[in-house]
């Protein structure tokens, strides 16, 4: 039955011994060394009001180091916390589309108190005004999402309210929903290229590549890689609800069903009006699923060319963080990219076991903000074959950053042991700019760069999100007005990868999220290109990515 309290602080502690005395702090509650280097107030206060405490540092000998003061508010024991009711519209929404929790762009909801907690009281959360078809799923008290399906387009001042059982309202906001007219069939039509993710179970690790043709008049062609065989399929094995953009597809003899939605993103493709759609599902069996993800090609012609085309190829590196040789199932591999003008892609990949170079071809997805295309290659080699699958994000300057993941699958043949080796590229990097390399662990970092600019490019970052840096000596520091927190770096001479992460501190529109992100410097020595992922603002168990810049030329 203490008093709550708020505004209990640490307080840093020197790494010379120091000595500190706290006056007017309130009884029940003293000042003591916490852990290491620290000092903390500690106890459980036995009066509440405000008290203004004086912090008084001294050396062992007494001799005084430095004085400050500190307010400290201790709040009583039946003191209920300030709600506020946040009502979170992440865009336009689309009739007849299917809206559940955690969905694609499902507006979310919830009630946090004060102090940042969510609410923990059995609070009630309705609303008037929704589009018809549309509710409230609520997930936990003070929480949920509106789902369904919109019967009806327009826009719909909503208003919500949280209210206690008794029926008094908490809070109150009025959010606008827009209705869009559900996507035209015919605006579906294309080439959709995904890459399946690796599953031990499913596909032994290997992951695999699903590739469609959609006609304007609703015909399907297509195949997926699955546990390294290539399965045709026809419209007989494809279904697509016109309406929802839900896709089934039953390769004959692959044993598996695909299972996805073609999503209309907000973003449309660069320098044209063609629309930007996303595939994503999930590839199952009897026993077991993984997920496939992709997106639709960008149709381009010779009147219209990319902007990511060029007579030059992009050359990336990839290399994770061991101390093996190159050449080892840890080592570093190298990747070439051609952009041709109506933006079909070649790529020629010498991996980390030393195979031979291999080519695929792939499509590229264009973006405002960039363009994507899937990776996924089977390598025979001297010891049995290896798959290296991922997505490379690219922009119009021709510099590059994905993630990779190379298998290998050993026999007792050759330099590797028997066995499985599975191995992360989370730093995959590279450039227009950057010539073949000699050896493979080509790109370096200076330990110094001047002040630079960090931006995040993906769908789901804010709006604003550049943020000024100083960069020295594998460390980095922040501009005062910049809105992020905690930025750390780590850089490593061998790989000449930079690693390190911040957190976006918490908008109008989403929640505070940690980011992490992998990059090397580009070759004109002005900034650092690389790769970054980040929890979702509607769902903190799922992870966007998108691309890092760091620039150091503004």
């Amino acid at each position: 039955d203490q008093p709550r309290s708020r505004g209990l602080g640490d307080v840093y502690k020197r790494q010379a011994p120091t000595k500190v005395q706290a006056t007017g702090l309130p009884a029940g509650v003293t000042i003591s060394e916490s852990q290491s280097g620290y000092y903390s107030i500690q106890g459980a206060p036995e009066v509440a009001g405000k008290f203004s405490v004086t912090l008084a540092f001294s050396w062992p000998d007494g001799t005084p180091i430095a004085q400050t003061t500190a307010d400290l508010e201790v709040l009583p024991t039946d003191y209920k916390p300030k709600q506020t009711l946040s009502v979170v519209v992440l865009g336009p929404i689309r009739e007849k589309v299917s809206y559940a929790q955690h969905g694609y762009k499902a507006p979310f909801l919830y009630v946090e108190d004060e102090f940042g907690a969510r609410s923990s009281e059995p609070l009630i959360i309705t609303a008037s005004g929704l589009p018809a078809g549309l509710s409230i799923d609520s997930q936990a008290p003070g929480s949920g999402f509106v789902v369904g399906r919109p019967t009806e387009k327009g826009t719909f001042a909503t208003t919500f309210r949280a209210t206690l059982p008794d029926g008094t309202v908490t809070n109150e906001v009025v959010a606008s929903i827009e209705v869009l007219p559900a996507i035209p069939f015919t605006d579906l039509a294309g080439t959709y290229d995904s890459v399946v993710e690796r599953s031990e179970s499913l596909n032994g690790n290997n992951g695999g590549r699903l590739r469609f043709t959609l006609t304007r008049g609703g015909q399907a062609t297509g195949f997926i890689i699955h546990n390294l065989v290539r399965y045709p399929f026809s419209s007989a094995a494809f279904t697509l609800d016109p309406d929802t953009g839900d896709v089934t597809i039953t390769p004959p003899g692959s044993g598996v069903t695909v299972s996805g939605s073609i999503a209309l993103s907000d973003e449309y493709s660069s320098g044209s009006t063609q629309p930007y759609f996303t595939f994503g599902g999930e590839v199952v069996n009897a026993s077991s699923s993984t997920a496939v993800y992709g997106a639709r090609a960008t149709a381009r012609s010779a009147a219209a060319p990319s902007p990511y085309a060029s007579d030059k190829r992009i050359n990336l590196v990839f290399s994770n963080e061991s101390s093996s040789a190159a050449g080892q199932p840890s080592g570093a591999g190298f990747l070439a990219a051609s952009v041709s003008p109506v933006g079909n892609v070649t790529l020629t990949v010498w991996a980390p076991d030393g195979s031979a170079p291999v080519s695929l071809a792939t499509t590229l997805s264009e973006s405002s903000f960039g363009a994507t295309f899937p990776v996924y290659f089977i390598l025979p080699n001297s010891s049995g074959f290896s798959t290296l699958s991922g997505q490379i994000f690219i922009n119009s300057d021709g510099d590059a950053a994905g993630e990779l993941t190379w298998y290998q699958s050993a026999t007792n043949r050759g330099a590797f042991p028997d066995g499985i080796s599975l191995v992360e590229y989370a730093g995959v990097i590279g450039s227009r700019h950057t010539a073949e390399p000699a050896g493979l662990n080509l790109l370096g970092l200076e330990e110094s760069i001047k002040t630079a600019q960090l931006d995040l490019i993906g769908e789901d970052v804010p709006a604003e999100p550049e943020v000024t840096l100083t960069v020295q000596r594998a460390s980095m520091k922040v501009a005062s007005s910049a809105n992020v927190s905690g930025v750390k770096m780590r850089f490593d001479n061998k790989t000449g990868i930079l690693t390190g992460s911040l957190t976006l501190l918490a908008t109008n529109t989403s929640r505070a999220r940690a980011v992490t992100f992998r990059g090397v410097r580009t070759p004109d020595d002005t900034g650092i290109i690389g790769h970054f992922t980040t929890p979702s603002s509607t769902k903190s168990t799922r992870r966007v990515a998108g691309m890092l810049l760091i620039d150091s030329s503004r």
